[in-house]
């Protein structure tokens, strides 16, 4: 197979492309072999990052960035976080420096003296998923990788680096199961967001969230949990939490947002026409305030970053033939005259 891929300068052969597989420039590869030792003590300068491209070119600059985050100065580290992630994920694509330091980032995260915990979860949970901005549909919200090869400006596979993210996430789930039960809320959504991208010990991992979620008051958290259920539901094919996500939507005696994000996993979960209880219990019950509360939710944020995603996603999962901007406005709009 010889199509090209890629536009002008850049353009590969997927010949090209594929050649890598397997190698020490495949970054699922390199990821796997990261040793323990390497991870656990913060080694960054044993990871070949050279071999690697982020947006902006070589990654050879990403441990100077790794080091900055771990800054006990809050806004250095601030700073440096927001520098890695657009780098590593260039205008919402994985590039495979993300799956280097994601081992690195998550032991971060679990240290209480760091800064920006919960964004540094956030940066992980996105390498570990194929860009999805806007796709708050039933086949897209809950798809971690993408069915067709995304090929990056760099010449690498976005699909490798992803999965290299995953891989790396699903060695450190004990890390990972930790934080479910931090002080932050914040901090315990993107332990959700993450965990819900694990390859394996996914039973281990569903029930650890169900149990949290037994204990869990505060509804942003809920709500991640719930969509984590489901994720893990999608990805694995794991037809109990179909139905027992039915049984949560449809149950008055529970919270609105548990109730609200069962429904919306359900619906992701299944080809069936939309109930018209289910309907109404969207249509009627999400109050500005709701919608407000979970609009920081890590899977809405990926819906609508300025805190629309609840609304957007509940129109696209209803309403599909209905374009959301046709109801309310394109914000990329030119003025009218």
């Amino acid at each position: 197979m010889s199509d090209v891929v890629g536009k002008g300068f850049w353009s590969w052969s997927y010949d090209e492309v594929m050649r890598r597989e397997g190698s020490d420039l495949d970054v699922r590869v390199v990821v796997a072999g990261i040793p323990q030792d390497v991870k656990n003590e913060l080694k960054y300068d044993q990871v070949p990052w050279s071999r690697f491209w982020h947006g902006y070119g070589p990654a050879v600059n990403v441990p100077e960035d790794l080091e900055q985050v771990a800054s006990p100065d809050d806004q250095t580290a601030g700073r440096a976080l927001k520098k890695l992630g657009d780098e590593v994920l260039h205008e919402g694509g994985t590039y495979p420096p993300a799956a280097l330091a994601t081992p690195f980032l998550l032991r971060l995260a679990v240290a209480p003296v760091a800064h920006h915990r919960a964004d540094l979860l956030l940066l992980v949970g996105g390498a570990a998923r194929r860009r999805y901005y806007g796709d708050g549909t039933r086949k897209g919200l809950l798809q971690i990788e993408d069915d067709h090869p995304m090929v990056l400006l760099s010449g690498e596979l976005e699909n490798w680096a992803v999965r290299a993210a995953r891989i790396a996430l699903t060695a450190d789930v004990s890390l990972l199961l930790e934080l479910l039960n931090d002080a932050d809320a914040r901090v315990r959504s993107g332990a959700c967001y993450v965990l819900a991208t694990v390859l394996d010990g996914t039973e281990l991992v569903s029930l650890a969230l169900r149990r949290r979620l037994d204990v869990e008051d505060v509804p942003a958290a809920r709500v991640s949990i719930v969509l984590a259920l489901a994720q893990l539901a999608a990805e694995h094919h794991d037809e109990s939490t179909v139905e027992l996500l039915r049984q949560w939507w449809s149950a008055p005696d529970r919270p609105v947002d548990w109730r609200v994000s069962a429904a919306i996993g359900w619906l992701c979960l299944v080809d069936d026409p939309v109930p018209e209880e289910l309907r109404t219990l969207l249509t009627t019950q999400i109050t500005d305030e709701l919608a407000e509360q979970l609009g920081g939710v890590p899977w809405m944020e990926g819906v609508d970053w300025d805190g629309g995603g609840l609304r957007r996603c509940v129109h696209l999962m209803l309403n599909p033939e209905v374009d959301w901007r046709a109801v309310h406005g394109d914000p990329w709009a030119e003025p009218s005259k």
